[in-house]
C-alpha cells in the first residue's frame, strides 16, 4: 500500500509541477504483456540483456490524426553495447519512410531524434562525450513540437540542449501507434530490441515549458545549474561563416578547429553561417544551447535560449531572446545575405565597376532581403531600450563607413554608399567594429578572405546592436594554431550590458 501511495504522490506532484494534465501515461508498471525491474519511479519495461523474452510493447497511437502541440518524455537507462536502438517511435516498422518520428540512442552511446514526412526530414545526433546515456544511469529524454511555430525542442535531464526549425512537417505527423523498446522486425520481433529499460513515458497535448521540463526532472533528480552573465560582468558575441560546416579542413578537424577558435575568443554567443550539419558537435564540445533556425543559419548560447523569435525567411534570418540572468535578456540576431554578382573577383582581376550597376544589384538583392528582415523584426527594434537587439550577420557587402574617400586607394579608387550598412543605421543600428574603430584607413577590419590570400579584402561581416549596451571591444581572428579552418574571419565584440 505505502508503494501505491507513493506511486500517486509522484503522479499527482507531476500534474501540479508541469501545470499540464497527460494525454497519456505509462508508468509501466508489473503487467503480464512485459517484464519489469526497478525504475526511476516504481517498475520499469525491462528489456535488457537478463530478460529472456524482449519484445517491443506497442502503445495506443495518442497522436494519430491530432494536429496539435505535444511533447513526448520518458526516462531510459541503456545497457552497454555498441549497437544502434530506437527507444520510441510512430514511424511503421514495415515503412521507415512514411511521417514519424523517434528517439533512440546511437551505437557510441549518445541519444538521437528523428522526423520525417516524405522527403522532408530532421535529425538531431549529438555526441556521447556531452550526450550520453549509455551510462548506467536513468536520462530523462523529452522532445515537444510546437505546431505553431514549427519547432521542435530537444531535451536530456532537464535541459533544453537544441532548438530546431522543421518547416515541412505537418501537424498530424504520428498516424500510427507508438512503439516503446524499438520497432520489432526479425523473426521473432526481437531483431531491434533496445537494450535496456524504459519508465514513466508520458505524452502531454501542449508544448511545456523549458521550466516545466526542468521541474519534471528535478522531481527525481539535481538538475545542472544555468549559466548566468553576473551583475557587471561583460557579453562577449561573434559571428562566425564557418565554411561548409567548417568541412573544408577536414570533417572532424574542421569543426574542432572552430570549437577551438570559438573557445579561444571567449564568446558567450555566437551566430553561425553555413552550419550545414555541424551544429550539433559545434555546440556539444562548447556545453552550449543550441538553435538551428537552417541548414545555414544557427545561434549557439553560453546562456540559456529562452524563446525563438519570429524571421524572415529562414535561410536568411533568425533570433531568439537569450536568458542572461533573471533580470535580464537580449534580443539576438542571426543572418546571412546573398550577393547580385561578384564585385570582388572583378577587382581581383582588375576589371572596371559600374557603381550604378552595383549599387542596383545590390538594392535588388541584399537590400531587399534585409529590408524585408528589418520589417519582421521591427517590433524588437522598436522595443531595443527595454530588450538590447544584437545583429549579427555575413551580409555578403561592404560598408559605406568603410569605401570612403580616405580608403580610395585600397578599393581600387572607389567610393561606394553601400545601401546595406545604411539601412542598418537607419534602423537605429550601431556598427560595433565602426564604434571602437572609427577610422577605416587605420583599423580596416578585413573579414573576406583569411583562406585565399589573393582575394579582395574586404568587410562583409557584421555586429550591430540597439539598446542599453555599450561595445568595449572588437576584433577579428583570423588564425588557428595549425591552420585556420574558415574563409571568413570570425568577428567578436565584447559588450558592457547596461
Amino acid at each position: 500500500m505505502k508503494k501505491v501511495l507513493l506511486t500517486a504522490a509522484v503522479s499527482l506532484a507531476a500534474l501540479t509541477l508541469s501545470g499540464q494534465t497527460p494525454a497519456y501515461q505509462q508508468p509501466f508498471n508489473q503487467d503480464t504483456a512485459w517484464q519489469t525491474c526497478p525504475g526511476v519511479n516504481g517498475t520499469a519495461l525491462n528489456l535488457s540483456s537478463s530478460v529472456a523474452v524482449r519484445k517491443p510493447v506497442m502503445l495506443p497511437a495518442v497522436l494519430k490524426q491530432y494536429e496539435g502541440a505535444y511533447t513526448v518524455q520518458c526516462w531510459a537507462k541503456a545497457a552497454a553495447d555498441n549497437e544502434n536502438y530506437v527507444l520510441l517511435s510512430t514511424t511503421p516498422p514495415d515503412d521507415p519512410k512514411q511521417p514519424g518520428w523517434k528517439i533512440g540512442v546511437q551505437a557510441n552511446g549518445a541519444w538521437y531524434w528523428e522526423i520525417r514526412n516524405g522527403n522532408t526530414g530532421y535529425t538531431y545526433y549529438p555526441t556521447p562525450q556531452r550526450q550520453s546515456i549509455r551510462d548506467g544511469r536513468w536520462h530523462q529524454l523529452t522532445y515537444s513540437f510546437d505546431a505553431a511555430k514549427q519547432e521542435a525542442a530537444l531535451y536530456l535531464d532537464g535541459r533544453q540542449m537544441a532548438i530546431y526549425h522543421i518547416p515541412g512537417i505537418p501537424a498530424a505527423n504520428s498516424p500510427g501507434p507508438l512503439y516503446a523498446g524499438g520497432l520489432p522486425s526479425g523473426d521473432i520481433g526481437e531483431w531491434n530490441t533496445f537494450n535496456g529499460e524504459l519508465d514513466e513515458l508520458v505524452i502531454y497535448k501542449t508544448v511545456l515549458s523549458p521550466q516545466q521540463v526542468r521541474s519534471s526532472y528535478a522531481r527525481y533528480f539535481t538538475p545542472q545549474p544555468e549559466m548566468t552573465l553576473q551583475p557587471g560582468k561583460q557579453l562577449t558575441v561573434m559571428n562566425y561563416n564557418i565554411w561548409h560546416g567548417g568541412n573544408e579542413t577536414g570533417k572532424g578537424t574542421g569543426p574542432q578547429r572552430i570549437t577551438d577558435i570559438i573557445r579561444q575568443s571567449g564568446a558567450d554567443i555566437v551566430s553561425m553561417q553555413e552550419t550545414y550539419g555541424s551544429g550539433e558537435k559545434i555546440a556539444d564540445a562548447l556545453g552550449y544551447y543550441f538553435y538551428l533556425r537552417s541548414s545555414n543559419l544557427s545561434i549557439m548560447s553560453r546562456f540559456p535560449i529562452a524563446e525563438t523569435l519570429d524571421g524572415e525567411r529562414p535561410f536568411y534570418n533568425g533570433g531568439a531572446y537569450i536568458r542572461l540572468n533573471q533580470q535580464q535578456k537580449i534580443a539576438f540576431i542571426t543572418n546571412w545575405l546573398s550577393y547580385p554578382f561578384d564585385y570582388w573577383d572583378m577587382l581581383e582581376k582588375n576589371q572596371p565597376l559600374n557603381i550604378d550597376t552595383l549599387l542596383a544589384g545590390m538594392e535588388k538583392h541584399n537590400a531587399a532581403q534585409l529590408s524585408a528582415t528589418l520589417k519582421v523584426i521591427r517590433p524588437y527594434i522598436n522595443n531595443a531600450e527595454t530588450v538590447p537587439v544584437i545583429f549579427c550577420g555575413d551580409l555578403n557587402s561592404g560598408s559605406h563607413l568603410d569605401w570612403v574617400e580616405s580608403t580610395r586607394s585600397l578599393n581600387h579608387g572607389y567610393v561606394v554608399p553601400f545601401p546595406q550598412s545604411r539601412l542598418m543605421l537607419e534602423a537605429g543600428f550601431t556598427d560595433s567594429y565602426r564604434k571602437i574603430h572609427p577610422d577605416p584607413l587605420k583599423d580596416r577590419g578585413i573579414t573576406w578572405s583569411p583562406q585565399f590570400p589573393q582575394a579582395f579584402k574586404d568587410r562583409i561581416d557584421y555586429i550591430y546592436y540597439k539598446g542599453k549596451l555599450r561595445p568595449v571591444k572588437s576584433f577579428t581572428i583570423t588564425t588557428h594554431p595549425v591552420r585556420y579552418p574558415s574563409d571568413h574571419a570570425a568577428l567578436v565584440t565584447v559588450f558592457s550590458v547596461e
